[in-house]
């Protein structure tokens, strides 16, 4: 019989068998507590923030320069920053109508 290696576990992972080292998934506790509230809004309160800074570089352009309100990059920069603001609201909407985050596998 050839001589068996040397198992290596990492602590909290217990050894199913001494053929098989790897950890039982029903055994081990779920490595990442439940997120919260931020955690799941993170995505939303990102986009909301890139929203706030167009909206400021808008209205910046618009001090400088009101009689080119009309200006196509200042349309561009409004829409596009209500249109990514109006994603990030959407997206914290989403987040603190879930209850539970999903899992994670």
């Amino acid at each position: 019989m050839p001589p068996t290696p040397a198992i290596t576990v990492e602590p909290g992972w217990p050894i199913v068998s001494a053929d098989n080292a790897t950890p039982d998934a029903a055994v081990m506790p779920h490595p990442i507590p439940g997120s919260s509230l931020l955690q799941r809004c993170a995505l939303g309160l990102w986009f909301c923030a890139i929203a706030v800074l167009g909206l400021l570089r808008y209205a910046m352009r618009y001090v400088r320069d009101a009689e080119h309100a009309g200006d196509p990059v200042m349309w561009l920069w409004l829409v596009g920053s209500l249109l990514v603001g109006a994603i990030g609201v959407r997206l914290i909407i989403r987040a603190m109508k879930s209850d539970a985050p999903l899992p994670r596998d």
